[in-house]
């Protein structure tokens, strides 16, 4: 059985020991420079009270005990069910680690349960063939839209990104057909000004395709194509409601990048030597001199 284990199930310990064990999971970071005194002092123990405590753990010391904690630290969450994986009062750095781990996973296990195949290959090729790639976003959406921005352009792409309002609708009246895709990134897929923009690229024949964590939303409804993500207002989880849906958004614009850079591979390439060496020679060449 794991230390971990013994530490969270805490059978069998007395009270003086069951502070002992409640101040270690609650504090981690804190008795990593710990002696064996100032933990003492921190559980109102003795020092000889905290190494019978690790012995009773099946550790030879407290030294013993702090190796062996520590290294399952890093293969084991302290939290481990969905319903553990909320902020709290007491949070620490190693409970934070763990659950926003967890959060993660679990947004992108639930991101890649949902793809279709065939539409992310559709997609793939739409954004090889399209000349301008344009996104449109508000608020905290729009370091995403920047995020994909960046990434197209080292598949040779021309990329925007269009945030404000007037600009948007411009944007949407200037593009045209083939020549232009649009992605729009809505958590609610129901934001007015947004709908709008869409509106206005399909009259102009642009396909469109929105990225959205509801399903059933009036631009789910309009758009060519629509890719779901996890973190729905509804979960459980909500404290972590950005996250999962920055985690899933980054995890499908990733997916449309790498598909977009492996269908023109080696032009891809060689546009990245050049921005490299041309980079390392001008454009950082300053940091050589600090």
């Amino acid at each position: 059985m794991s230390l971990l284990h013994d530490l969270k199930t805490g059978k069998n310990f007395t009270e003086r020991e069951e502070t002992i064990r409640s101040y270690i999971l609650n504090n981690p970071e804190r008795i990593k420079n710990m002696s064996t005194r100032e933990l003492g002092e921190a559980t109102f123990s003795s020092p000889a009270s905290i190494s019978r405590f690790c012995k009773k753990l099946g550790c030879n010391s407290y030294s013993d005990f702090k190796i062996r904690f520590f290294g399952e630290l890093k293969l084991t969450d302290l939290e481990s069910q969905d319903d553990n994986l909320s902020i709290s009062q007491r949070e620490n750095v190693v409970t934070a680690i763990s659950k926003i781990t967890q959060i993660s996973k679990k947004a992108l296990e639930q991101t890649k349960k949902d793809i279709n195949l065939e539409q992310m290959s559709r997609l793939g090729q739409w954004i090889n063939q399209t000349e301008y790639i344009d996104f449109y976003a508000y608020d905290m959406n729009v370091h995403l839209a920047n995020y994909g921005c960046n990434n197209l352009f080292y598949c040779r792409k021309t990329a925007h990104v269009y945030s404000a309002t007037n600009l948007q609708e411009l944007s949407a009246l200037n593009s045209r057909g083939r020549d232009h895709l649009a992605i729009i990134i809505s958590h609610t897929g129901r934001n007015s000004r947004l709908v709008e923009v869409l509106r206005t690229l399909k009259h102009n024949k642009v396909k469109t395709i929105v990225i959205t964590t509801h399903i059933d939303s009036i631009m789910t409804r309009e758009a060519d194509e629509v890719l779901y993500t996890y973190g729905d207002a509804g979960n459980p989880l909500f404290e972590f409601e950005s996250v999962m849906f920055s985690t899933s958004v980054k995890y499908l614009l990733d997916i449309l990048f790498c598909m977009t850079f492996a269908g023109e591979y080696q032009d891809n390439c060689q546009l990245n030597k050049q921005y490299d060496e041309i980079g390392a020679k001008k454009l950082w060449s300053l940091l050589d001199c600090l």
